[in-house]
């Protein structure tokens, strides 16, 4: 069963596949395209902000100023603007 949002792209209800989200070191997308949508998992003991691109964002659209809570969050998204500030994230997709 493939599952949409209201803009027509695909999404997933579980998470498959897991990887560390390293934007300490660089900005972060999948696929070295940026076209790929994954879920973001604070591993911190806080919430943090992050300044993203979520999966139905036009590559000149601004980025957006999002907290992500700890334990997983909703938001489905395919770029993570590069903060050396914030560890302890994973992906999922």
């Amino acid at each position: 069963m493939v599952n949409e949002n209201r803009s027509g792209e695909t999404t997933s209800l579980q998470v498959a596949k897991m990887g560390v989200l390293d934007c300490a070191s660089g900005d972060f997308t999948l696929n070295d395209g940026g076209d790929g949508g994954f879920l973001v998992k604070n591993d911190g003991a806080a919430p943090v902000m992050l300044k993203v691109r979520l999966l139905g964002m036009k590559d000149t659209d601004d980025l957006i100023e999002t907290r992500f809570y700890v334990g997983w969050n909703p938001e489905i998204v395919r770029f993570v603007k590069q903060d050396a500030s914030i560890s302890n994230l994973k992906y999922g997709i």
